[in-house]
């Protein structure tokens, strides 16, 4: 991004010669320092446009797995997917996979009218540890991934809450 410092790169770790994973990263400092964003996918990734350094779209695909187009609102730190092009008939909030995890897990849900939706993730004593989600929403089903490397292994809660909708489900996170 001219003028800003702010760079993506996308593509496979060193040594990874069956390319199973492609990873995010930014530099603020004109390429100085790389940080690993907590997005990695297994397809690949063909695709970017930046709109600013929060605001962008990546997409990609794999022969044997549906192609993605993957939005961030927040600079790669999380990056949410809307999954088919059907309207849920009502909200949902399913289990993450994988559970248990280490370090990344996948939350999905379906909001059947456009709505505000956050999601935030708990700990065992009921404080807010992270929020992963927190802005308005098109009708549809979504998955979005939670990086949990920055806390200890445990159980964790996250809830969604959208419009009068509101859910809770657990998940364990394994190091």
């Amino acid at each position: 991004m001219n003028g800003t410092g702010t760079a993506f790169a996308l593509g496979y770790p060193f040594g990874d010669t069956l390319i199973t994973r492609t990873y995010t990263m930014k530099t603020t400092d004109y390429g100085l320092s790389w940080v690993v964003k907590n997005f990695i996918t297994y397809r690949d990734i063909t695709g970017c446009s930046l709109i600013d350094q929060n605001n962008f779209f990546i997409s990609g695909g794999t022969y044997n797995l549906s192609a993605v187009i993957l939005k961030s609102t927040n600079g790669g730190n999380v990056f949410i997917n809307q999954t088919g092009n059907e309207i849920p008939s009502t909200f949902s909030l399913y289990q993450n996979y994988p559970n248990p995890f280490n370090p990344t897990t996948t939350i999905k849900f379906a909001i059947p009218k456009s709505s505000s939706v956050k999601i935030a993730v708990f700990d065992v004593s009921g404080k807010e540890v992270d929020v992963i989600l927190n802005e308005t929403l098109q009708a549809g089903t979504y998955e979005i991934q939670w990086n949990g490397s920055k806390f200890s292994s445990g159980a964790y809660f996250y809830k969604i809450s959208a419009r009068d909708f509101s859910e809770t489900k657990t998940m364990l996170m394994i190091k």
